[in-house]
């Protein structure tokens, strides 16, 4: 089966169905619709070539994106306050989940460049 009415399903939700729906939540469902998005799309990468790598950049990724999902579209709903620079869901449970992720970007980066030690040092 071709992916390309999938695509074209996933891209026109993202873009035009936000539209739907009342003027205070369109924020928030627009937000929610371009991470459903991003979690079609992650799916089918991983599918179009699985490596043990790409899963884990996958796996915190889709972490990421199911958050922002959630929490879009729960704060749609039943607004809570954010302060500026916060994120939804950090807002929500007062705690900065950006500084949690940071450090999974981390460990998955230095996973994926390794350091060779037999390497000789860079001469300047």
């Amino acid at each position: 089966m071709s992916p390309a009415p999938l695509l074209l399903a996933v891209g026109a939700s993202r873009h035009y169905l936000w539209a739907q729906f009342p003027s205070a939540m369109q924020g928030g469902v627009s937000k929610s619709l371009g991470a459903a998005a991003t979690l079609v799309l992650l799916w089918g990468v991983y599918r179009s070539q699985p490596s043990r790598p790409l899963a884990w950049v996958v796996l915190w990724w889709a972490w990421e994106e199911a958050q922002t999902l959630l929490c879009g579209a729960a704060w749609a709903f039943s607004p809570w306050p954010v302060a500026p620079g916060q994120g939804i869901c950090s807002g929500r449970i007062d705690f900065d989940l950006g500084a949690i992720g940071i450090l999974i970007v981390a460990a998955i980066a230095m996973r994926l460049t390794p350091v060779n030690l037999d390497t000789p040092a860079i001469k300047g």
